[in-house]
């Protein structure tokens, strides 16, 4: 249970459902014949092989978090002499599933540049997150120039629980070399 408001309860219960009145169960076992669909709902109800998944996968997670959490130390320390800026750094009483390691890239530096000279290199990158501002359906009128101009020089690496430290020093020695190769003059 993750409220205690009956009314909350309720609603979420009918959300959850394609906001139909009765759930297929119900019916199944005689509880109800009919429903009605009284709000636009979704569908949040999880099948049993990904709840199987899922319930195998929690078993592993305390063990990928900290993988996790040892390579986001070996890159913090990896790329501390590199022209880039590691944001977020660890807090103290907080635990971090450390999902994702991101670095933001120098002012002169080509990021859609860097990001292929580490693809040529077998090196997949991604791009968390784009400004919400800048989305349709969040877009906003105002202008909100630090925002933009963060989000155009931030680069994820590779970040997984299974990586091993070989695979992670090719990404270092690669961000090194892209970093000096994709400068603007």
């Amino acid at each position: 249970m993750v409220t205690a408001d009956k009314t909350v309860a309720s609603r979420v219960r009918l959300l959850r459902s394609h906001g139909m009145t009765t759930l297929t169960w119900d019916r199944h076992r005689g509880r109800a014949r009919n429903y009605d669909v009284v709000a636009l709902g979704y569908n949040y109800r999880i099948d049993e092989p990904r709840a199987t998944l899922a319930s195998c996968r929690l078993g592993r997670l305390a063990e990928e978090n900290h993988r996790r959490a040892q390579l986001d130390a070996r890159y913090r320390e990896a790329l501390g002499d590199l022209d880039v800026v590691i944001p977020l750094p660890p807090v103290e009483g907080l635990v971090s599933a450390h999902h994702l390691f991101t670095v933001v890239l120098p002012e002169d530096v080509d990021r859609d540049a860097f990001r292929e000279q580490l693809s040529d290199r077998g090196i997949q990158t991604s791009v968390h997150y784009p400004p919400v501002h800048r989305t349709a359906v969040y877009a906003a009128s105002q202008e909100l120039p630090i925002t933009d101009q963060y989000a155009t020089r931030t680069v994820t690496l590779p970040m997984f629980s299974r990586m091993r430290d070989e695979q992670q020093e090719h990404v270092v020695s690669a961000t090194g070399k892209a970093l000096a190769r994709t400068r603007c003059l």
